[in-house]
């Protein structure tokens, strides 16, 4: 699960519903608690559903659909001067991965398709930092 969403699940367990249940007790009804529980429960839903997303995924394992464009992530991609990280803008062709990067001599991109990312994740992601186990 999130880690995101297991903070807003336990905000909710130890702060919130405790003080609903104490507005009960004396007899009265906290409608604005009820409403932020609803919305930190519905924050983590969300935050739980989509996790799966915002991770990075074995290229040759659980590649993405053809044509999604994906962020790809290989050690040999890394550059000291243009690519610190490794990462690169790429999508799965109908039988080959498309790639591209910069080659500073050219002044340009260049595309390949002949070199398979490691990793990939959905460039949607917040969180896209280099892959553990590089």
């Amino acid at each position: 699960m999130d880690q995101r969403a297991n903070f807003i699940i336990k905000d909710i367990l130890m702060n919130h519903i405790p003080r609903v249940i104490d507005g009960l007790k004396r007899g009265y009804v906290d409608e604005n608690q009820i409403l932020v529980i609803y919305d930190h429960a519905v924050r983590a839903r969300i935050l739980t559903e989509h996790a799966n997303e915002n991770r990075w995924r074995d290229a040759l394992v659980d590649p993405p659909e053809n044509g999604e464009p994906v962020l790809g992530y290989h050690p040999d991609w890394v550059d000291g001067d243009f690519n610190r990280q490794g990462i690169r803008e790429c999508f799965l062709g109908d039988d080959h991965w498309v790639t591209s990067y910069w080659v500073d001599s050219a002044d340009s991109y260049i595309t390949r398709e002949d070199l398979v990312p490691q990793k990939w994740m959905s460039p949607h992601n917040p969180d896209s930092s280099v892959p553990e186990g590089r």
